[in-house]
């Protein structure tokens, strides 16, 4: 993530041909002090537009999707984490981390491990409640998910997002894709819609893998939000 800061400096103009143009005018100078719009881009390409800036005021180059109401699994097998599951293993690590901190939608823990012990032991426990299957709740690419509009965000102390859960629910059965998971038809659980495994704090690029990182149960971005209503991070 990049961080800006809004530095305006005063535009000189004609009198003669200009001043009737400009309310804003003194001594020839400018005081206009808002910058209309401008374009930034992410080290991943990403493009997002912010606008009616004041001078000083500041801003980064963080895309969020708000309120999406469905979203499309896309490249490969993405799973759900039903709530159960993680409230089970929220339970669990309450007792065996005493450091890990819940605020709001917020689970912050210590260090990266400790999250990923959480992260791993939901997936465990979604394997076991899937009827034992390695897999637990997986979902094939062109699946399509109802947004449920509620958000957990795994952090670290040190103020990095690690990973963002999203609430859903499976809309299309996976006997109606080409490869499809195991997941019932209609299960309500978490998917992940943002990860930064490498910890740079930044969306992790789509062909990263999180077990090179040591994160063997760790979920890439597999989700895109289907929506024109765009917000960004400011």
């Amino acid at each position: 993530m990049s961080n800006y800061t809004v530095k305006l400096t005063p535009n000189v103009v004609n009198l003669a041909s200009e001043g009737g143009l400009d309310s804003s005018l003194l001594n020839g100078v400018s005081l206009q002090r808002t910058l209309n719009d401008i374009m930034v881009v992410d080290s991943e390409g990403n493009r997002k537009k912010v606008g009616r800036l004041k001078d000083g005021e500041n801003f980064n180059d963080i895309v969020k999707y708000v309120n999406p109401e469905f979203w499309n699994t896309v490249i490969d097998t993405i799973w759900l984490y039903p709530i159960s599951d993680v409230n089970s293993a929220l339970e669990d690590i309450r007792i065996s981390d005493p450091s890990m901190v819940e605020a709001g939608n917020k689970i912050i823990f210590t260090d990266s491990d400790k999250l990923y012990d959480f992260f791993a032991a939901t997936f465990v426990k979604t394997a076991t409640s899937a009827g034992g299957d390695d897999d637990g709740y997986s979902l094939g690419v062109g699946t399509k998910l109802q947004d449920l509009g509620n958000t957990i965000h795994l952090e670290l102390s040190s103020g990095l997002r690690m990973v963002t859960w999203r609430l859903v629910r499976q809309v299309t059965p996976q006997s109606e894709v080409a490869v499809g998971g195991n997941s019932p038809d209609g299960t309500i659980g978490y998917v992940v819609i943002y990860c930064d495994w490498d910890e740079n704090g930044s969306q992790d690029p789509t062909n990263l893998n999180p077990t090179d990182y040591g994160f063997e149960y760790g979920d890439p971005l597999r989700v895109v939000p289907v929506t024109s209503d765009l917000d960004y991070f400011n």
